[in-house]
């Protein structure tokens, strides 16, 4: 005689027996935990000695600073500066202006 109940009895030992999806995925993220450490770490030592600072922003002679401009005036000085095709930015001009302040 067979039990009705065998079929159910029997899956629920297969649920048992198959691993859970954390286990399963577990392995993976440790793997993608280690790849992400050592890219890092790659980065890192790549950035200590061959990288040169590109500009003012990583220069500390130099600080971030904003002032409210006319859009008119802020523009007729960037043309103004290209038309006379100098070489200079505008935080340049605004320090050189400055600075002539500061002296006068």
């Amino acid at each position: 005689m067979t039990n009705k109940f065998k079929g159910v009895f029997d899956a629920a030992k297969q649920r048992e027996a198959a691993p859970k999806l954390v286990e399963v995925l577990a392995p993976a993220a440790d793997e993608l935990a280690a790849k992400e450490s050592r890219a890092k770490e790659i980065l890192r030592s790549a950035d200590r000695g061959s990288r040169k600072r590109l500009g003012k922003r990583s220069d500390p002679d130099y600080e971030l600073t904003s002032v409210f401009l006319r859009k008119e005036l802020y523009s007729e000085v960037r043309i103004r500066l290209l038309r006379e095709g100098r070489p200079k930015e505008f935080s340049e001009l605004v320090g050189e202006l400055l600075s002539r302040w500061m002296e006068g």
